[in-house]
């Protein structure tokens, strides 16, 4: 009786921690200029703190049951790591994506080594376990890769120098499947900078109504925090 009470405080603090953790996701995605970087990357560490005083097992933050292939993803992990990955996607473009692999594989090895120290192993099968942690870790490693994407840009402190080139043409690009509402702006112009060939911009709706081939389009480019350029239309 009194463990299955246990069990329903537990339920109740886990449910009102991500109903926590999805607002404050929401309110950064909304202002995300204005409120830190590093509040919304320390969800995750936060919550693994959270789940280790309270259980040293990993299974206090991951489901293993192989009968009905249950492989929860932590909630505190994964909505932080959408919400970090829409907003840099749709709101900066990196010169070379892969520059950023170094960083955030540090990123990731460092948030293993805090997982694997501070839970105990579950006594499950390797195969289980494996099963288990895949889709985590997948998770952790772009929370990584973006984590590192945004430090390069919010903790950017160098000059921006600012581009021009000629628009050839723009482009809408739609969603699939459950985001098919969701559109995103491009305009093609004419090499600048390093690049040698003509590349998409991201521009604003209002951008995108008003351009048209032939105008000149100002980028802001940027070194980024790692030395991984970054730019967007100004």
């Amino acid at each position: 009786m009194e463990e299955n009470h246990q069990q329903k405080e537990n339920l109740l603090s886990k449910k009102t921690i991500n109903i926590f953790v999805g607002i404050y996701c929401v309110v950064w995605f909304l202002n995300s200029n204005s409120i830190p970087f590093w509040l919304i990357v320390s969800i995750p560490l936060i919550g693994l703190i959270f789940q280790r005083i309270s259980n040293q097992n990993l299974t206090s933050i991951i489901k293993i049951d192989a009968d009905k292939k249950d492989y929860n993803v932590p909630e505190f992990i994964m909505f932080p790591t959408l919400t970090i990955m829409l907003r840099l996607v749709l709101s900066f473009e990196l010169e070379s994506w892969k520059r950023l692999l170094p960083y955030s594989m540090t990123i990731l090895i460092f948030i293993l080594l805090i997982l694997f120290i501070i839970f105990k192993l579950p006594k499950v099968t390797v195969k289980k376990l494996l099963l288990a942690l895949g889709p985590t870790i997948f998770t952790l490693f772009l929370f990584s890769y973006f984590s590192a994407y945004g430090i390069n840009i919010y903790f950017d402190n160098s000059t921006p120098k600012v581009h021009q080139s000629v628009v050839i043409d723009k482009e809408e690009s739609r969603g699939t499947g459950k985001a098919a509402a969701r559109r995103t702006y491009y305009a093609i112009v004419e090499p600048w900078g390093t690049f040698t060939e003509p590349n998409k911009i991201m521009i604003s709706r209002t951008e995108f109504d008003s351009i048209q081939p032939g105008d000149v389009l100002e980028i802001e480019r940027h070194q980024g925090y790692f030395g991984v350029p970054w730019f967007k239309s100004i």
